[in-house]
């Protein structure tokens, strides 16, 4: 209805502005012009009177100069009044009357006159002179009046159509204003009001109110959209208690494991102990009193049941990572390197290496599990060493200020081959055969899975230069913990080389894997 409207307003504006452009041509192009044309007209006319007054007054010659140029401006303003009153009949019928007039005048007047001799003028031609003039003058004058009257109606009809132009504008501008009124209200009806109401009972939804049923009232879209987000509220909601059945299910089966770990450390490992201690026995008392075939298979039977003794102790500090440990809390990695170190220094001592310890940052984390990691990778790096040179480890640190801690042990030892740097970090994954070197291949899972736990990640860098192997592994930094609000100790002792001494074997059940 609105757009009907503002057509009709539109339209009537294009017709008035186009009768204003109309009556602005009547007036300026045509009337104006023709007024002052109408001026010359009877000056050009009055001038050749004048010259064959002057000439019959004086007999001078040079008086018949302006009845010559008279005739000549005569032509030219009667043209142009012809050109611009050809459409209105009534000033031209005057106009040709005038010109008839004037035509009179000068046949019978000025051209015998401007011809004759001064002297022999009777006063009989200067009366019809003056009576034909007057003639002139009075058509002139008429001439003036109609084009006058007819200037005055344009004018009118020129100010009555900017009138109605500034009505019709004016209106435009209500209309508009009543459309964007129209269209502020329809809105907010039709889609503010049903918008905000969709919005207000998502966020009922979104903070806890998962069982708030979603209906929105309005035009169809609003309908159908309010309709589908209640699908989708549904289907959430439904996702959601199958999480929590899942996560109540995950909770059983975890004490359910918990209980398979009890009983793997107590339960299995007692008649496993047993087995061990008796074939030990039998190896004792027994050895070189059976043939050598007895001999091996009591060999296997001890280094099997020693064996799985070993993985299953792996296997429950594997699984306890993260479970059982201690509480988050800020860690001096100094202090943890070097108990780590300690723990491993009988391997150190007789291979001979050397361990150099960077400036080590305070990091979040628990400390068992952070000396279990380092006590790991320096053992491995010790473990897996070249023959041909000094065992070397260096234990560096950069980041801290708000940047994730990365941590990196780089040996000297054997390296590993790229292909298989992500297969070392799988549990039981073994590049070399137990003849080689012992271990039950669950060391570097371990690792990776304290690193996980504290919310990092541990990977073998691709840019470590000449032999051996780089582990990396990021920690959090106090920073990131509100609780903290201390910053990394990198005030740490300057980088040392140590070949420590300890009687304190290595724990192997926690420390041994291989690359």
């Amino acid at each position: 209805m609105m757009g009907v409207l503002i057509a009709i307003v539109a339209i009537g504006a294009f017709i008035t502005s186009s009768n204003l452009s109309a009556a602005r041509e009547r007036v300026a192009d045509r009337y104006d012009p023709a007024l002052v044309a109408s001026a010359e007209l009877l000056a050009a006319v009055v001038d050749q009177e004048n010259g064959i007054r002057g000439y019959v007054l004086s007999s001078d010659p040079l008086f018949l100069e302006p009845w010559t140029d008279g005739q000549e401006l005569e032509q030219i303003a009667t043209g142009k009044l012809r050109d611009l009153l050809r459409s209105d009949l009534l000033a031209s019928a005057a106009l040709a009357s005038f010109e008839e007039a004037s035509a009179a005048w000068s046949e019978q007047v000025g051209t015998p006159l401007s011809q004759a001799d001064p002297e022999d003028v009777t006063e009989a031609e200067l009366a019809l002179s003056k009576s034909l003039f007057d003639d002139i003058r009075d058509r002139h004058g008429l001439l003036d009046t109609i084009v006058e009257e007819n200037r005055a109606e344009a004018r009118h009809d020129l100010n009555q159509a900017a009138g109605w132009l500034r009505g019709w504008l004016v209106a435009m501008t209500l209309m508009l204003v009543a459309l964007l009124v129209g269209i502020a209200v329809e809105l907010r009806r039709a889609v503010l009001r049903p918008l905000a109401s969709t919005v207000d009972q998502v966020r009922l939804v979104a903070d806890g109110e998962l069982d708030r049923e979603i209906s929105v009232e309005g035009s169809t879209e609003f309908v159908e959209l309010g309709a589908a987000t209640e699908v989708m509220r549904r289907q959430i909601v439904g996702q959601l208690r199958e999480v929590g059945e899942s996560r109540a299910e995950l909770a059983a089966s975890n004490r359910e494991l918990e209980q398979f770990a009890y009983v793997a450390s107590h339960d299995l490992q007692e008649p496993l102990r047993k087995v061990t201690a008796f074939c030990q026995m039998l190896q004792q008392r027994y050895r070189g009193q059976l043939d050598e075939r007895a001999d091996s298979y009591i060999d296997f039977a001890v280094d099997g049941a020693t064996r799985m003794q070993a993985l299953i102790n792996d296997l429950l500090t594997l699984s306890r990572v993260g479970r059982t440990s201690g509480s988050m809390a800020e860690v001096g990695l100094d202090d943890v390197v070097a108990r780590a170190v300690m723990n491993v220094s009988e391997s150190i001592e007789e291979a001979g290496a050397i361990v150099e310890v960077g400036p080590m940052p305070t990091v979040h984390g628990e400390r068992t599990l952070l000396i279990a990691l380092f006590q790991n990778l320096i053992s491995n790096a010790v473990k897996f060493r070249d023959p041909e040179r000094t065992p070397t480890v260096a234990v560096t640190s950069t980041g801290g200020n708000g940047t994730p801690i990365e941590i990196s042990v780089a040996d000297n030892g054997i390296g590993i081959d790229p292909q298989y740097q992500d297969r070392v970090f799988v549990v039981f994954q073994r590049l070399h055969t137990r003849e080689e070197y012992d271990g039950t291949g669950i060391g570097l899972a371990i690792c990776r899975k304290i690193v996980e736990h504290h919310g990092g990640r541990m990977w073998i860098a691709d840019d470590h230069v000449g032999p051996g192997t780089t582990f990396t592994f990021t920690l959090p930094d106090p920073d990131e913990h509100a609780e903290s609000g201390q910053t990394p100790d990198l005030e740490a002792p300057q980088p040392r080389t140590a070949q420590l001494e300890s009687s304190e074997p290595a724990d192997h059940g926690v420390t041994e894997h291989v690359q």
